[in-house]
């Protein structure tokens, strides 16, 4: 049963999901607009080997209604030859997301790799939303979504800002192999626009779609990430790691929800 909020928050599905009970898998979700959100899922196909969709939602957001989000996976890049042209976006089905209330929700998954229900947790608060504990919205909170080059797009960053000194970023791309490559990194120091952010970036392996016991699942470090915004919406990239280097111009391609830039000298 959804848990009304006082002030109804429709940026509350914006942040990262997962289940403590399958950690090494797990969602980033952003509401682009009232009608419109993109969400990740990272995690693995049937052999184990990484796996990660990014799908699209019309909503509606609602507490305790479902939101569809209709995905898709991609095949044909590499990490160090990356052709966009050479990139397929492949159906892969559905993931449908309620939320029950600021920090709990369900997530039912429906595709060519099976079907699977996990009950998730919010990993963290998001900064500048009302379910968060920094409400107060400053200009970098508009960092918060999803980022790419346009001369690689078939890949590309997630980012979730979670207070003025932490943060949450994510690689969804290709390994040297053309497999799915996913990493993920923490920041933990304040930033201002104009600054660059160092961060570790770990792989993560040893699950399989139908079962990811945490246990098991072995993180390593995969390399570093050196990250810089200008502003709200131009930023840069250097991955430096087992899989080669790759250099990006990012853009803003959706932010998120509430979020918005107010001046890049705040």
């Amino acid at each position: 049963v959804p848990v009304t909020p006082v002030i109804p928050d429709s940026t509350a599905i914006t942040g990262s999901w997962y289940s403590p009970d399958s950690s090494g898998e797990g969602f980033m979700l952003h509401s682009v607009n009232e009608n419109l959100a993109v969400g990740y899922f990272y995690g693995y196909d049937n052999e184990g080997e990484r796996l990660w969709l990014i799908g699209i939602s019309e909503g509606p957001f609602e507490w305790g209604v479902p939101a569809v989000f209709e995905a898709q996976y991609a095949t044909g890049g590499s990490f160090n030859e990356f052709t966009p042209a050479n990139v397929a976006r492949v159906d892969w089905g559905t993931f449908v997301f309620t939320q029950w209330e600021c920090d709990r929700a369900t997530i039912e998954m429906l595709g060519e790799h099976g079907d699977k229900t996990v009950h998730v947790t919010r990993l963290a608060s998001t900064s500048g939303t009302k379910c968060s504990d920094a409400e107060t919205h400053v200009a970098t909170d508009a960092v918060t979504g999803s980022w790419y080059d346009e001369a690689t797009s078939g890949q590309g960053f997630s980012v979730h800002k979670i207070a003025a000194d932490r943060g949450v970023v994510y690689f969804y791309g290709f390994d040297d192999r053309g497999k799915n490559l996913w990493l993920t990194g923490v920041w933990e120091n304040e930033w201002l626009f104009g600054d660059k952010i160092v961060i570790e970036m770990l792989q993560a392996s040893g699950g399989t779609f139908s079962e990811v016991d945490s246990n098991l699942v072995l993180r390593e470090l995969w390399g570093t990430l050196q990250l810089g915004f200008d502003d709200c919406d131009n930023g840069w990239a250097r991955l430096e790691g087992i899989d080669g280097i790759q250099e990006f111009d990012l853009t803003l391609l959706a932010g998120s929800l509430g979020l918005g830039c107010t001046s890049a000298a705040d």
